[in-house]
């Protein structure tokens, strides 16, 4: 499953439901933590906690699918507060759309231009996604 990149990611607002389908759909199943996505009740919390900026009129414009996208891959490897952080820290030198295309483009095999700590964090999450793939075979290997 591929991440999209900034260009593929709708160009329109979207209502939360909207978001969180789109969202459901482009993450990978490895790394759905216990197997869930991501719910209106997250991003609510998420935008409380200052982990996402409030929508406007309730709609989600692009930097919030992104970083939606982001957080939601990286959950399953490291707390949602040291992703927000990574990302907030990270907006201050590279525009948004910058860091997603790059982290889209890293995710997806492709060659892309991040600061070290943000190029180690999808390096781990690609690396998780391999063990997760291996377990899976093994698991199913054990009992064939």
């Amino acid at each position: 499953m591929k991440i999209p990149k900034w260009e593929a990611l709708p160009s329109i607002p979207l209502y939360m439901d909207q978001v969180v389908l789109l969202v459901n759909e482009r993450i990978a199943p490895e790394f759905l933590v216990d197997g869930k996505g991501l719910t209106p009740s997250m991003v609510n919390n998420y935008v409380k906690n200052g982990y996402i900026k409030k929508p406007e009129n309730k709609k989600y414009d692009r930097h919030h699918l992104a970083t939606l996208l982001m957080i939601t891959y990286s959950k399953a490897v490291f707390s949602i507060k040291e992703i927000a952080w990574l990302i907030e820290k990270t907006t201050e030198i590279i525009p948004m759309n910058q860091l997603y295309s790059s982290f889209a483009m890293r995710m997806n095999g492709e060659k892309s231009s991040l600061p070290p700590v943000f190029e180690s964090l999808c390096d781990t999450l690609c690396q998780y996604k391999i063990t997760k793939q291996m377990l899976e075979e093994e698991r199913c290997e054990d009992f064939n």
